[in-house]
């Protein structure tokens, strides 16, 4: 029997756990158009897919919860791709999953075994507007406020590095195909990484304090997906049925700084460089992912000649083939939950 002394700590340690739960969080980053809208939109749907029963993901206000419904309708039932959002509030859902537990140093037990962490994701810049190194309406002299709702609702140009500030996680979304034609990937990225750092100083010798999930998107597009094929980086489970490929985790970062290399108009070498820069190499993470994946046939098994789940319809607009299979989607950020658990722990 548990002596009482130790039932008092251990219903102490789960009180403050599940008051900490609130404030355990990761903000999105990433430029606009960077794909924020259809990787969340597709989080569900990876979760779902997961071999372990264990995650869940809820709305934490209406607007968050009816994203999901709505957005998961469009990518699973039309199979077409939700549209870019704008929000008159900052989107928020709760990620519960299991961690292994910790042990409790004053228990003559060890108790081995998963117990449950709940951490948030946010959006708050609704509009991906807030990115922008030095946003226009800052060069005009308006204080740096910028409408994020489209009818003159506006932010404060700092408040995504504020709010950044307050989070223990970061998942930064990066989009090749934008990069191969646009290279600005850096351009958005600097500024809010200065601003971070405006507004969580640390001392000298140390770096800041997050864990940091990179995510390539778009590993099912042509330009993603054939580089990665031609230059011998894709690999097979055999223990995979439908025999998806993969980037194996120990050469996804140099998968990801071979691919970008490639592109002439890139710079996410410097993004690279400004992530070692500002934060602890063994918080970082990088993955390779798809919200809708690969087009899996009748045949049941990937098809290297028949592999495109995105096709352009009559109209000209993107269409999804077959079933949506994300890959990579709730992977970061079980990992940074799972790191920031390690954290609480501590």
């Amino acid at each position: 029997m548990m002596p009482e002394e130790e039932k008092d700590d251990s219903a102490e340690a789960d009180e403050r756990d599940s008051a900490a739960a609130g404030e355990r969080r990761v903000g999105l980053w990433g430029a606009s158009q960077s794909g924020k809208t259809t990787f969340i939109s597709a989080l569900f749907l990876a979760t779902g897919r997961l071999t372990s029963n264990d995650v869940r993901i809820r709305g934490n206000n209406s607007a968050s919860t009816d994203f999901l419904i709505r957005n998961t309708h469009a990518l699973n039932q039309q199979r077409a791709f939700p549209r870019p959002t704008i929000a008159r509030q900052p989107l928020s859902w709760t990620i519960q999953m299991l961690v292994p537990n910790r042990v409790r140093r004053w228990s003559l037990r060890q108790t081995p075994g998963l117990v449950p962490f709940d951490f948030n994701v946010d959006v708050q810049d609704v509009g991906g507007f807030e990115h922008d190194p030095l946003p226009e309406a800052l060069a005009e002299g308006d204080g740096g406020r910028l409408d994020i709702a489209g009818d003159g609702v506006v932010a404060p140009s700092t408040d995504i590095a504020a709010y950044f500030a307050t989070c223990q996680g970061l998942l930064l979304l990066i989009d090749p195909i934008r990069e191969l034609e646009k290279g600005d990937a850096y351009n958005f990225f600097f500024g809010t990484l200065l601003r971070l750092a405006q507004q969580q100083p640390v001392p000298a010798g140390q770096k800041l304090p997050h864990y940091v999930a990179v995510c390539v998107t778009k590993f099912d597009d042509p330009v993603v997906y054939e580089f990665g094929r031609d230059h011998g980086l894709i690999s097979y489970r055999d223990d995979d049925p439908v025999m998806l490929p993969r980037i194996h985790p120990d050469e996804t970062e140099a998968f990801i700084e071979q691919l970008f290399r490639s592109m002439p108009k890139s710079d996410v070498d410097l993004l690279v460089g400004g992530l070692h820069q500002y934060f602890d190499a063994d918080r970082i993470k990088f993955f390779v992912s798809s919200a809708v994946g690969f087009y899996i046939g009748q045949h049941g098994m990937f098809d290297v000649l028949d592999y495109k789940n995105v096709a352009v319809s009559g109209d000209g607009k993107p269409v999804i083939r077959g079933q949506i299979r994300p890959i990579n989607v709730a992977e970061p950020l079980l990992w940074l939950g799972e790191r920031i658990a390690e954290e609480a722990r501590r």
